[in-house]
């Protein structure tokens, strides 16, 4: 049986993880080290703001114990809502604090920065399209919004990150608006046999429950 294993060290970068714990996940041999770095909980002044919820210390420690951990077996780190909110401030202050780390450790690898903060005059064209829909139970919007808007950040799926992947990131850095699921699920990462389906439900508990998750492939009947 075939498996696919994501290690997730931390329901949330900076937050931290037992040095234990993680030694006994890459003794699993994970195919993939992945971790959210934000979270909708503390409100949104930290995205309009463009500062991260998470201490910069703490994400570092975090990141220092992954990166190298991954490189020496081979495997990528994929971070996901980079600096908390996910815009192009936190993107940069993220990114950052892994080029500190490159330095100071003598690393060499290559990452791959993926970007989604929209241009406002994208979104006004698609608001006069009609092109544009509230979730319910939000309500319409209109360009006076949009141009109060200080940042507006896209959702993304998991094409970005197998291009990435195919082009040979080592480390991911997305600032996609927390959408877990996209970090456990590129093709690149499949197993035959492994669903859609199935790796959407592993990005669910991978953001709230961080564990080694293993993705089996059902036998084969005869």
């Amino acid at each position: 049986m075939e498996e696919l294993r994501v290690l997730s060290p931390t329901a949330i970068l900076g937050y931290g993880f037992p040095m234990e714990s993680f030694v006994e996940g890459m003794k699993r041999a994970p195919h993939v080290i992945a971790v959210d770095a934000g979270s909708s909980d503390p409100g949104p002044y930290y995205l309009g703001a463009g500062k991260s919820f998470t201490d910069r210390n703490s994400v570092k420690r975090d990141l220092e114990i992954m990166i190298p951990a991954a490189i020496e077996a081979g495997i990528p780190v994929i971070v996901g809502t980079a600096g908390g909110s996910g815009a192009t401030p936190h993107l940069d202050w993220a990114v950052d604090i892994v080029k500190e780390i490159a330095r100071e450790k003598k690393l060499s690898f290559k990452m791959a920065i993926i970007g989604s903060e929209l241009d406002k005059e994208l979104v006004k064209e698609k608001l006069r399209k009609g092109q544009v829909t509230p979730l319910h139970p939000a309500k319409e919007i209109a360009e006076k919004d949009v141009d109060e808007a200080v940042h507006i950040v896209a959702q993304i799926g998991e094409e970005p990150y197998i291009k990435a992947l195919d082009e040979g990131a080592n480390v991911i850095i997305a600032r996609e608006r927390d959408h877990r699921r996209s970090l456990v699920r590129p093709r690149r990462l499949r197993r035959p046999g492994h669903q859609a389906g199935l790796r959407q439900g592993l990005g669910a508990p991978h953001g709230q429950d961080p564990r080694v998750c293993r993705h089996r492939r059902p036998a084969r009947q005869r």
